[in-house]
């Protein structure tokens, strides 16, 4: 019935009744419509034609959408056993199947710029020795994620890598155990390495940092960065400052060269290196901040030069092996705390153009006998010398003009005080009562404060 349809729209033709024999309904054509017939057939042949074009050309367009995803979005590659991807944007080494242990980051991988090894990449291999990375590679690790399972995390047989000079950031956790590793040299611009990014690389001993990394990074640089390893650190020629926090809680580190290029030494800088023995700090230093080596609990040595002006408040705090210190003229203003709970410090030489001996600054040196305060100091504050439970000698100069009530409480041993001026002098002197059970030498005669 459908194809008797189809020739009732083109040619007219009566369908058979269903009372007669269909013969005899069947209308004889003439010439001209059999043309006019051939032209509609010719028509809707085009039309069907032009439709499938129509839709074939929509269909490789999706097609070949598919091929481009595939060879974009979906794009991953294996070369010699490293495996490149397109992952959030950019492309990344992945991971690793070979069996080789040398291994060749690339850094092109055909017309793909490789700039990421992510977290996990190597984590755990036991094959991998040996790793190159090509310059262009710009982060290992993950950007902007916190993985405890770092690029190249726990490869227990990982023994050398270079990092090239195109990489800007070393993420957290990224050589962590990696016990057989035995040097690190990071040349380029680096001004990320995340906390815990060596941690326990137990054969690591030497480590060298470029100028520009220590320079140009702000907060943290390596805070925790080498944590359970004995290493050596230089400095390299051209850094000009050791950032705050920048050595913080290297537990392990013995040595420090710090070049002569430096003139800022940042807050904490250097807090809680419990191993570190000795320490030079060059000619043109200016400032050393605020517990930069606090904590140093191992630290029997430091010389400073006289281009130094500032120790900031609890610089040398329970640095408790410190037994001698000279601190140059060049220094005028020393924090609060500056040398409390040194237990070891015996001998101490100070400026000549201090003018305050600020509050806690000789907290409990107990060890402490003799002490010459220079003439240019006006003011003792609070507790400066609180607990020096071994001082038996002060010398003061004329210009003193207070002394805090608790300056030298807890001094049980103190004797003698001498004093450069006349007992006029020393009587106005704000908080001079609060000395007591000791003899006061003055320029034209001695008494004793009893109470």
């Amino acid at each position: 019935m459908r194809n008797l349809e189809f020739w009732e729209s083109l040619g007219k033709v009566a369908s058979p009744s269903q009372n007669q024999p269909a013969a005899k309904q069947t209308k004889v054509l003439t010439e001209a419509e059999i043309i006019k017939i051939k032209e509609r057939r010719a028509k809707l042949a085009k039309k069907i034609i032009r439709k499938c074009v129509r839709y074939s050309f929509l269909l490789c367009i999706v097609i070949a959408a598919i091929l481009v995803l595939n060879k974009t979005v979906f794009w991953t590659k294996n070369v010699d056993g490293v495996i490149y991807k397109r992952t959030n944007g950019y492309y990344a080494v992945v991971g690793y199947k070979g069996d080789s242990n040398s291994v060749i980051i690339k850094s092109t991988v055909g017309n793909k710029n490789i700039t990421v090894i992510k977290d996990e990449a190597f984590a755990n291999n036991e094959t991998v020795k040996f790793v190159t990375i090509e310059d262009g590679i710009e982060y290992i690790g993950t950007p902007d994620l916190l993985d405890p399972n770092g690029a190249f995390a726990n490869c227990p047989n990982l023994l050398s890598v270079n990092i090239p000079d195109s990489v800007h950031t070393i993420s957290a956790y990224s050589f962590f155990g990696c016990e057989r590793l035995n040097s690190v040299s990071i040349t380029g611009d680096v001004n990320t390495i995340g906390a815990q990014a060596f941690e326990n690389c137990s054969s690591l001993s030497f480590v060298t940092v470029s100028a520009k990394t220590l320079s140009n990074t702000q907060v943290q640089l390596l805070q925790k960065t080498f944590n359970g390893i004995v290493i050596n650190f230089e400095i390299p020629y051209g850094t000009e400052a050791i950032m705050s926090n920048a050595f913080r809680d290297c537990t392990t580190i013995t040595n420090i060269i710090i070049p002569d290029t430096v003139t800022v030494i940042g807050d904490s800088a250097f807090l809680g290196c419990k191993s570190l023995a000795t320490i030079d700090i060059p000619v043109g230093v200016t400032k050393i901040g605020n517990s930069a080596f606090a904590s140093c609990s191992s630290l029997k040595t430091i010389s400073l030069p006289n281009t130094v002006q500032l120790l900031g408040d609890e610089v040398f705090y329970n640095c408790d092996s410190i037994k001698e210190i000279v601190i140059p003229n060049s220094v005028t203003d020393i924090g609060s705390f500056a040398f409390a709970n040194c237990t070891a410090l015996t001998t101490i030489t100070l400026p000549e153009n201090l003018e305050i001996i600020k509050s806690g600054t000789f907290y409990n040196c107990s060890s402490l006998v003799n002490l010459e305060i220079p003439y240019t100091v006006t003011s003792i504050e609070v507790r400066a010398f609180y607990k020096c439970s071994n001082l038996l000698y002060v010398t003061l100069g004329k210009k003193i003009e207070y002394i805090a009530s608790s300056a030298f409480q807890l001094c049980q041993k103190l004797e003698e005080i001498y004093y450069e001026g006349k007992v006029s002098d020393w009587k106005a002197i704000d908080g001079y009562r609060y000395i007591t059970k000791v003899s006061i030498v003055c320029y034209d005669n001695t008494f004793y404060l009893s109470n």
